[in-house]
């Protein structure tokens, strides 16, 4: 069972029946911010409100916008399909995602990042 913010009000991040917690909140590295792009790379752990802040750095903005920002993390803003204030105009968590790096539970990775919308 992932859990990161601890933000989400349907309870998917809590164990019930003896499941394993795997807890996010030291994948918190931001990876890459890439102004030419307009990407960022970041870990699930990552704060919303530090992704937004490393996309203010280099003049940009990461436009999702919560009341948990200071707690949400980018994977559980993912997971859930977030939408959030700027909902209209920018769209939800997965419309501001272009690929993923995902392990699956056999330890291979997937390797899925991009930085075109259009592949």
């Amino acid at each position: 069972m992932p859990q990161g913010g601890n933000t989400g009000l349907v309870g998917g991040q809590i164990p019930l029946d003896g499941e394993l917690l795997l807890s996010l909140t030291r994948l918190d590295k931001i990876r890459e911010v890439d102004p030419a792009s307009n990407t960022m790379t970041c870990e699930a752990g990552v704060v919303l409100a530090k992704a937004q802040a490393a996309a203010a750095d280099v003049d940009r903005l990461f436009p999702l916008s919560l009341g948990a920002e200071g707690r949400c993390t980018i994977g559980g803003n993912l997971s859930t399909n977030a939408g959030g204030t700027a909902a209209l105009a920018y769209g939800i968590a997965r419309d501001l995602m272009l690929g993923l790096e995902v392990v699956l539970a056999d330890g291979r990775i997937l390797q899925l990042l991009q930085k075109l919308k259009k592949d």
